[in-house]
């Protein structure tokens, strides 16, 4: 993954279907609660982050306790180039559009985060706690 590179487009949905980790869902198997055509979008966003949030926490906590390594908050917002960034406070945003990755790929982002946590760069080192 570059630095700093922004994403590839993606057709994260049809009218139907929305790509989660990789596979087509469809829309009404999320709760999206009696969407309209004014709100599906917002309704869909919420949707999204709900379940990457689900998704990341446990391999945030799961790496941050390996690691001893603290954090102070879990976000997931949209971002339009950044995957994923750890502040000086120790709060960790992901992008939410990594919902439409492969978890591979996910996964991959939340351990570069957490490493953030103590390196606050790319450095050698960083790069070995990320291996």
């Amino acid at each position: 993954m570059e630095k700093h590179k922004k994403y590839n487009h993606i057709q994260a949905k049809d009218s139907e279907n929305v790509l989660i980790f990789g596979e087509l869902v469809p829309q009404s198997e999320l709760d999206l609660y009696k969407p309209t055509p004014q709100n599906i979008d917002k309704k869909l966003d919420k949707a999204i982050k709900e379940i990457l949030l689900e998704y990341v926490t446990p391999i945030v906590e799961e790496f941050s306790q390996k690691l001893d390594y603290k954090y102070s908050k879990i976000s997931v917002r949209k971002a339009k180039t950044k995957r994923g960034s750890c502040s000086s406070d120790q709060k960790i945003m992901f992008n939410q559009n990594l919902v439409h990755l492969a978890t591979k790929y996910v996964r991959y982002v939340v351990i570069h985060e957490v490493c953030h946590l103590k390196h606050k760069n790319h450095s050698k080192n960083f790069r070995l706690e990320v291996e």
